[in-house]
């Protein structure tokens, strides 16, 4: 991912990988915004090249998907200087769209890493969302947030606006309408209802993305998707109990 001289290249395909990725890593999470961009693009490089399968050998594509994919991932949930920054914050959330749908395409792979991944983009307590305490006076009315909504090209049909303190981005809600309007929830629960009931820990971990979101939900929606999705869980457990 990373060249010589420290800009992005083509992903690693020799043995090195690894040691690449960890020095990937390292600079997402805590290198110089200024440097960021340079850094940002290895990361949509190696990304792209999990999605198009061009990771060799397996061995590679399986340690990008459930080892580095989701540390970066969190890496740039964390960080909190990108408000200052509007273009590469939303850049970088354009590319956690690509991330969900490359996710919800492999809910059926049973990968809790991915699961872990979606679940922590949906959390809205990340330093990604939360405005700095100098903005705070700046949040939008419900009227500008509507607005803002349409300038993303997304309709709230999921999601209801709260107040949080402290007040956190509109790229949180959008992000949520996202992953519902490209089906993750209805994806998540169709597959629950396939789960071997003694995997357990697997359920958890499909569980996680909406229990994340759920007070950012509108009542409708919890009401005619979310119950259906615990149920789904309370059955799994109940028939995990009484034994085959």
């Amino acid at each position: 991912v990373m060249g010589s001289d420290d800009t992005p290249s083509t992903p690693a395909t020799d043995i090195n990988y690894r040691a690449e990725y960890n020095q990937l890593e390292t600079a997402i999470k805590s290198g110089p915004i200024e440097e960021f961009p340079i850094f940002f693009e290895g990361v949509t490089s190696g990304f792209d090249a999990l999605v198009n399968k061009t990771l060799q050998p397996a061995e590679h594509e399986n340690y990008f998907k459930t080892s580095s994919l989701p540390k970066l991932v969190l890496y740039l949930l964390s960080r909190s200087d990108f408000h200052d920054e509007e273009e590469l914050q939303n850049q970088v959330n354009s590319f956690f769209h690509k991330v969900m749908t490359y996710c919800i395409s492999q809910v059926d792979e049973d990968i809790r890493e991915l699961h872990a991944t979606v679940s922590r983009i949906l959390t809205a307590t990340m330093g990604f969302y939360i405005l700095p305490e100098e903005k705070w006076k700046e949040q939008p009315n419900a009227a500008q947030k509507s607005q803002m909504f349409e300038e993303y090209k997304f309709e709230r049909e999921y999601t209801e606006l709260r107040k949080c303190e402290p007040p956190i981005s509109i790229l949180f809600y959008t992000n949520i309408e996202f992953f519902a309007n490209a089906g993750g929830f209805t994806k998540l629960s169709q597959r629950i209802e396939h789960i071997e009931n003694q995997n357990l820990s697997l359920l958890k971990h499909m569980m996680s993305p909406i229990l994340q979101c759920q007070e950012y939900l509108k009542e409708e929606f919890l009401q005619s998707h979310v119950i259906t999705f615990k149920d789904a869980v309370f059955q799994k457990l109940l028939d995990s109990n009484n034994g085959p």
